[in-house]
């Protein structure tokens, strides 16, 4: 019996312990104001905008690319959520506060400055938090390659009026520099004078060695990537 009782109190002191560690992170992640669709980040300096109340969301971490790069992913999803939490008033499929209006050319700008990057958590597809690059649509490529002045089979002028992407405000010009800009890590240097300087984690991430910051590497060069290999061939068809 009396083997028994330290037991259960070692059980539950070990219980109380836990509580405890959980309860300190539910407040650290509300402090930090981490959660989608809160809109506590964006700063109300619009209110004369159209419709009186779109907001203009922060601007974003200097390395959200790295953060949310394919070749840093997954390793680097916590710091790409945090990143990109309060963009997710620029996305249509958010209830909180405002901060896109088609008619406002500041509120586009401010919000493009999250795009492509965070597409992973409003825009997502399959894959898309593991590192898997997003599939071209199939109009995509003769679009973009006429638009970047690579030549194809579409007129510039046919181009920028058939591309839209779901929640994405802007011309064809725009949508084509993002998908290309998503999958700049497919052709990021592979040799050793790039990596120098380099910290590689534990979990697969680059960051700079002195600055700390997140850093954009290959993301078809390991067995991880095989799913890029082909994406990436398909980027490069149009992406300068």
């Amino acid at each position: 019996r009396h083997s028994l009782s330290k037991r259960t109190i070692i059980i539950a002191v070990v219980l109380l312990f836990l509580a405890i560690a959980m309860l300190g992170v539910v407040l650290l992640l509300s402090e930090r104001g981490i959660g989608f669709g809160s809109g506590n980040e964006s700063v109300e300096k619009n209110l004369t905008g159209p419709g009186g109340d779109v907001t203009y969301v922060k601007p974003p971490p200097l390395d959200i690319d790295g953060r949310c790069s394919s070749s840093n992913l997954p390793g680097s999803l916590p710091a790409c959520l945090e990143a990109c939490y309060p963009a997710a008033c620029c996305y249509s499929n958010d209830s909180g506060t405002k901060c896109l209006e088609a008619s406002d050319a500041e509120s586009i700008k401010a919000c493009n400055l999250y795009r492509p990057y965070c597409d992973i958590f409003h825009d997502t597809w399959d894959g898309a938090t593991d590192g898997v690059l997003r599939t071209p649509r199939a109009d995509l490529v003769p679009i973009c390659r006429q638009v970047n002045g690579m030549g194809g089979e579409q007129k510039l002028r046919r181009a920028r009026n058939l591309l839209s992407r779901n929640l994405l405000v802007g011309t064809a010009e725009v949508v084509c520099e993002q998908y290309c800009e998503a999958a700049k890590c497919c052709a990021v240097a592979t040799d050793y004078t790039y990596s120098a300087g380099l910290q590689l984690s534990a979990s697969g991430v680059y960051t700079d060695a002195t600055t700390k910051e997140y850093v954009v590497t290959n993301c078809q060069d390991s067995l991880a990537y095989q799913k890029n290999k082909d994406l990436c061939a398909e980027y490069d068809k149009f992406c300068i």
